[in-house]
């Protein structure tokens, strides 16, 4: 937990003026082109052990967050841990995260992904190669699918799917054969669910083979399959000009579907450094056509994502339709909203 890090409401506000100024910036810089997709703000929880428990954020509880503008929380979760016998599930440890999360209003995007093996000693991952481990996973996403149908939105089917060995550029068709079909088992068990690739994993050296490795995913002919492209620029990387790189890809070969920067780090040595890194990175995920910025929060003191108060800040300050209300009081209402559902919490 870094130590700290609650703002200050003046640091805050000073925030807040350069978020406005620079969208406006990212927006007049992407005119031009295609129109940028409505972005969503969220953080990561990851049951794959690279954090300790207790640094994993429960999730912000504010009226602002709302069905019509909520948070987005992706949840990374093993094969292995989810599967722990062959055959027989245990869905408990993704239950306890997503009922306070989805009670929260936050949107939920599911990864799955690792070897596991009970399933195969050896640790080959499902492919057509391996039909008995695809066998396998097949009926665990069909499994996973039934039981959080209309509590997971999104579907990430594995992370970082360009750095195994086992999937290198050469072997994509393995990767791209256990997407589509995954895809297809999913969407067949919860017509409702969204895919998402596996975020490609993206380094500073490393972007000219990582593109390639996805340029010849894309040439598998996985469009229809997929809805996002998740990113996950490694730290240390240039944030905006790779993200820009990646979304130019998405343009040219699947332009329907959204593109997310996932477990965007922050980075710094002061607090007020990784505060400023976070309202940066948000906005150069806004230029650069990112529809989600999910960022690698640990929890604060109370158990909330580091920074809540910025989160919250810049939340509410992308609002969607909303027009101010009649009477006395300063309030907003849902402008295509019969009820005229107050915004509860915003009163500016």
């Amino acid at each position: 937990m870094r130590s700290g890090n609650k703002s200050t409401r003046t640091f805050r506000a000073v925030l807040l003026g350069c978020c406005l100024s620079l969208a406006a910036s990212a927006r007049v810089a992407r005119a031009a082109g295609p129109a940028p997709p409505n972005l969503g703000l969220g953080h990561e929880y990851d049951l794959g052990g690279e954090r300790e428990e207790f640094l994993l954020p429960d999730p912000l509880i504010d009226p602002s967050i709302a069905p019509d503008h909520p948070l987005y929380v992706r949840i990374r979760a093993p094969w292995a841990l989810l599967e722990p016998r062959p055959g027989a599930y245990d869905w408990s440890e993704v239950d306890r995260i997503i009922g306070p999360y989805r009670q929260a209003n936050y949107v939920v995007a599911l990864c799955l992904f690792g070897e596991n093996r009970v399933v195969d000693p050896a640790g080959t991952l499902p492919s057509a190669a391996n039909p008995l481990v695809l066998k396998a996973w097949l009926e665990f996403l069909r499994a996973a699918a039934f039981h959080f149908k209309g509590q997971v939105r999104y579907y990430e089917i594995w992370d970082a799917p360009n750095r195994e060995t086992q999937w290198p550029a050469a072997r994509v068709s393995d990767f791209a054969y256990m997407l589509k079909n995954s895809s297809v088992t999913l969407r067949s068990a919860d017509p409702g669910a969204l895919i998402a690739q596996g975020a490609l994993a993206i380094g500073g050296d490393t972007i000219q083979a990582d593109l390639a490795w996805q340029q010849a995913l894309y040439a598998q002919d996985i469009g229809t399959y997929v809805d996002v492209l998740p990113v996950h620029l490694l730290p240390g990387t240039p944030f905006a000009a790779l993200l820009s790189r990646a979304y130019d890809l998405l343009l040219q070969n699947d332009p329907s579907a959204q593109m997310w920067a996932v477990s965007v780090p922050i980075e710094g040595q002061t607090d007020r450094d990784h505060a400023a890194d976070l309202l940066g990175k948000f906005i150069a995920g806004q230029g650069e056509g990112a529809a989600v910025v999910s960022f690698d929060l640990e929890t604060d003191v109370e158990g909330r994502p580091e920074f809540p108060g910025v989160l919250l800040d810049i939340h509410k300050l992308f609002l969607p339709t909303y027009t101010r209300g009649s009477g006395a009081a300063a309030n907003f209402v849902a402008a295509d909203d019969k009820d005229k559902r107050p915004l509860e919490g915003v009163n500016a």
